[in-house]
């Protein structure tokens, strides 16, 4: 359930907010959950919205975004995060 209001709250901020709110909120999502396959829907819906240029400068938050959901599992099992 918290999944599918962080979703909702994501798509609204990418909408209703400049980019980097949505930005934010998406990298935050995927350093809370374990696997956040969203965060590339997020990045292609903001390439859709606010990309600019062509070809492969078109699509610079998707890049970045299946890098750092690649990355994640790393940087998170580097941290130390008492419970």
């Amino acid at each position: 359930m918290l999944r599918i209001i962080s979703f909702c709250i994501i798509v609204l901020s990418i909408f209703l907010f400049p980019w980097w709110v949505g930005t934010v909120l998406a990298v935050g999502g995927v350093f809370y959950f374990t696997t956040y396959v969203e965060i590339i829907f997020f990045s292609i819906l903001i390439d859709a919205l606010y990309g600019h240029g062509m070809m492969m400068d078109r699509f610079i938050f998707t890049f970045v975004s299946v890098l750092i959901f690649l990355l994640a599992p790393i940087v998170k099992s580097k941290l130390y995060v008492r419970s």
